[in-house]
């Protein structure tokens, strides 16, 4: 119990001389507990940060520091298991540069920044956006994804108007879902905000799912939504429990789902998690998790040149 009135508090200790307080996220909590450790001698360091770098180019002298704040952003176990191995691989790795020549410091530094994406994405779920026309389920797609009502589904062409978020986890990976307005021409002023939206949404996601009508031929708007630039993205052929109509090419290249019997879900969760993280690092593998790790490796990098 910490204080009057009471506060509970978890107590670990870290180091001889420090003690992590885990406590109620609320500010005046916080604020109450910082200053009555001020108040007894306690003080507040200086955020952690990846080691300096000297005016020869080479990796400082100083004291590699431990960043904790990575592993307390966790969202899921395998995240935090990742993040908890990189508390030893991050300051080796950093001292190791002091140790190494020139060219090969540069190579060890490219083969970190290589995995600066997935880093970042250990803290920040992955953004998939589903995208479409109106009416081919992508509401009832998110919902049956989630595994519980989300999104408003409705006969009516036009429900949905504003993005829908859900974050989840996919294989123990975060995952930010956003179901969109769906795409089409319309003079409906807020129904247009919402089709812009989508579009602007698309272009940014770190993976695009576009959902398609199997149940129907394909239509022009289909066709422009396809050609549509996205980083990367996944074709669904929609109501697969109806009889299918949509043909060519297409019907082999997209993944048939029905969010009615759920055939297909599981392939295509599967396919998400390969597209967003086709590859994983070895054991061991140093890699930015913050963006202050990755500006630091940017600038030793630019000093060694």
């Amino acid at each position: 119990m910490w204080g009057e009135p009471s506060e509970d508090v978890v107590l670990c200790r870290t180091r001889a001389n420090e003690v992590e307080v885990t406590c109620h996220g609320g500010a005046a909590a916080v604020a109450r507990i910082m200053q009555d450790a001020i108040g007894r001698g306690f003080r507040i360091e200086a955020a952690p940060r990846v080691d300096g770098h000297s005016e020869q180019g080479r990796a400082g002298a100083e004291k590699p520091v431990t960043d904790w704040r990575p592993l307390t952003q966790a969202r899921t176990q395998r995240t935090a298991e990742i993040l908890l191995e990189q508390m030893t691989a991050w300051p080796q790795f950093t001292a190791g540069l002091r140790q190494c020549p020139r060219e090969e410091a540069l190579e060890r530094i490219d083969g970190a920044l290589a995995w600066s994406d997935f880093g970042r994405h250990l803290t920040t779920p992955w953004s998939v956006v589903l995208c479409g026309r109106p009416n081919v389920g992508k509401s009832s797609l998110m919902n049956a994804l989630a595994g519980f009502t989300r999104s408003i589904v409705s006969e009516q062409a036009g429900t949905t108007r504003d993005r829908v978020t859900l974050e989840t986890a996919i294989d123990g990976w975060p995952i930010r879902i956003t179901d969109t307005a769906g795409i089409r021409e319309t003079s409906d002023p807020i129904e247009q905000t919402g089709v812009e939206q989508s579009l602007s949404a698309i272009t940014q996601a770190d993976l695009a799912v576009i959902v398609l009508d199997a149940s129907q031929p394909l239509p022009d708007e289909d066709r422009r939504l396809l050609e549509i630039p996205t980083l990367r993205r996944l074709v669904v052929g929609h109501k697969s429990d109806l009889p299918r109509s949509i043909g060519g090419k297409l019907s082999t290249a997209s993944i048939a789902v029905s969010s009615v019997t759920g055939q297909g879900l599981e392939a295509l969760m599967t396919a998400m998690t390969a597209a967003l993280i086709p590859t994983l690092p070895s054991p061991g593998q140093a890699l930015p998790v913050s963006a202050e790790q990755e500006a630091e490796l940017r600038r030793i990098y630019s000093a060694l040149l």
